[in-house]
């Protein structure tokens, strides 16, 4: 059986300070066994 993590990293824009969500799911076999989703504040937009 296969077990992976998958990341998805969100940004605003093209910049690196620009972290807007971030999500992760485990994978075991060929079912989503845990999912994880969090709205990050944006740097760049606390800076203007």
């Amino acid at each position: 059986m296969t077990t992976f993590v998958a990341l998805d990293f969100e940004t605003a824009d093209h910049g690196h300070d620009s972290a807007c969500s971030v999500g992760l799911i485990r994978v075991e076999g060929d079912r989503i066994v845990t999912s994880f989703y969090k709205l990050v504040l944006c740097h760049s937009l606390i800076l203007g």
